[in-house]
């Protein structure tokens, strides 16, 4: 009997021994099935001791920090979902304002790949893909050729360094020029890091013709004023020469007689000059003379409009930098050395009552990456205010009080006569500077790399 029961309490005790470390086991196991499942709001309950009771606490306290994880991470989620959304509305809100703008808008990478094209800069270039593949210079010189695709380089290379460019460029449709104004501005990240850029195209053919019918019609506003003028003191010369002539002519004397003759005859031709001037600029700009090519060196005709003013002041500077490599080129000498006259008297004329140095710095420049020949003329003069620039080569614009508004016309038809540009820019510290960019074309270049150096100045 004795033996029975201490067999039978042996048996119970083990029994109770192994309970107490089967039901931990056992209350672990299914929470980790409950956690597998994505519960984590159930901890082990059960009473345990020593390892056991430090094993339950830690699983405890384990699936309490993954619960609290898995609530950030949806809160986390939900947030990110949001965000997506109203980035997501953003971007169809920006593509709706940029399909409805009559401006023409095209994002590139830094790569040169391009990510946005608006329907504005479709029509304008003429394309039907949504999303051209390639590079936006390569696009641009399949549309348009090399010429205009070197000129938007230009200004991408420009808005690259600068922040921001412009230009403009012009080509043949079927229904005449179309003309465009290029605005690059450069795409960079919170860190300075280059992210490509953004080019506006703004058609401006229909802007220009109507500015062109404006023009003229201020021209000959202009010219009726300008011809009126000096025909009142004709007028009034040829008036007081007749009434003492058809009067008593024996009430004068002879010499005062002389001097009312003299008088009337040197306003009459004085005044008739200022007309033939007149008349003379006119015609020069209605109609230059014929553009006749020739191959020569650009430094040579910049010598010779620098001729024309050796000896006139020694209070103005004029200075020449002529580049050595500049190669040869078809264009016409005396036009281009009209221009160049016509820039350095501008020039000359702005450095009347400046106080300091007065210098003009006439200079040649080989651009091999644009393919072109730069001609600038800088002075230190007061410059040309910001207000002034738009209309600077317009007809019959001028900030000289006696200026006709004719030169600088005349100057940008030569040049463009010649396929080239001009513009107009800040010399610093003080001061402007006219470039004249002149293209060097395929033979051109061609016959720099093979023949080497034709210009004279090179040894």
């Amino acid at each position: 009997m004795i033996t029975f029961l201490l067999l039978f309490a042996a048996t119970w005790m083990g029994m109770y021994l192994a309970k107490g470390i089967t039901e931990p086991i056992r209350a672990l196991a299914e929470a980790t099935q409950q956690v597998a499942r994505g519960d984590f709001s159930q901890p082990v309950l059960c009473v345990a001791e020593d390892e056991l009771a430090m094993l339950v606490e830690s699983f405890n306290r384990m699936i309490a920090e993954l619960g609290e994880n898995r609530r950030r991470l949806e809160e986390s989620a939900r947030e990110l979902r949001a965000m997506n959304l109203a980035l997501e509305e953003r971007r169809r809100y920006i593509e709706t304002v940029l399909e409805s703008l009559s401006t023409g808008v095209l994002s590139f990478e830094e790569s040169g790949r391009i990510t946005t094209v608006n329907r504005a800069a479709r029509e304008i270039l003429g394309i039907s893909e949504p999303l051209p593949s390639g590079t936006v210079t390569g696009l641009f010189r399949a549309i348009l050729g090399e010429a205009q695709a070197a000129t938007i380089e230009e200004v991408i290379e420009r808005a690259s360094r600068e922040g921001w460019a412009m230009g403009e460029i012009q080509w043949p449709t079927p229904t005449g020029m179309r003309q465009v104004i290029l605005t690059a501005s450069s795409l960079r990240d919170s860190g300075g890091e280059g992210r490509g850029a953004v080019l506006v195209l703004e058609d401006v053919t229909e802007l220009v013709d109507a500015q062109r019918q404006a023009v003229w019609s201020e021209v000959a506003r202009r010219m009726a004023h300008e011809i009126k003028n000096p025909l009142t003191p004709i007028r009034l010369s040829a008036e007081r020469i007749a009434k003492h002539l058809l009067g008593d002519a024996r009430a004068l004397t002879e010499e005062r007689y002389r001097r009312i003759v003299a008088e009337g005859t040197a306003i009459i031709q004085s005044e008739v000059q200022t007309l033939q001037r007149l008349v003379n600029e006119f015609a020069q700009f209605a109609r230059l003379p014929e553009t006749r090519l020739s191959e020569g060196a650009i430094n040579e005709a910049v010598r010779a409009a620098l001729h024309l003013y050796d000896g006139r002041s020694e209070e103005v500077r004029l200075e020449a930098e002529l580049a050595s490599d500049v190669p040869r080129l078809r264009f016409d000498a005396e036009q281009i050395k009209r221009a160049l006259v016509n820039l350095i008297e501008n020039a000359w004329e702005a450095l009347e009552g400046v106080e300091g140095e007065k210098r003009i710095t006439v200079s040649t420049r080989y651009v091999p990456e644009r393919r072109c020949v730069r001609v600038s003329v800088t002075d230190t003069g007061p410059g040309i205010p910001p207000s002034a620039r738009p209309r600077l080569f317009a007809p019959y614009f001028s900030n000289k009080a006696k200026g006709t508004g004719l030169g600088l016309a005349i100057v940008r038809q030569i040049v463009v006569a010649h396929g080239g540009t001009i513009w107009v820019e800040d010399n610093e510290p003080r001061g402007a500077r006219f470039v004249i960019e002149l293209p060097v074309t395929e033979a051109e270049g061609a016959e720099e790399r093979r023949y080497g150096a034709l210009d004279p100045d090179r040894g």
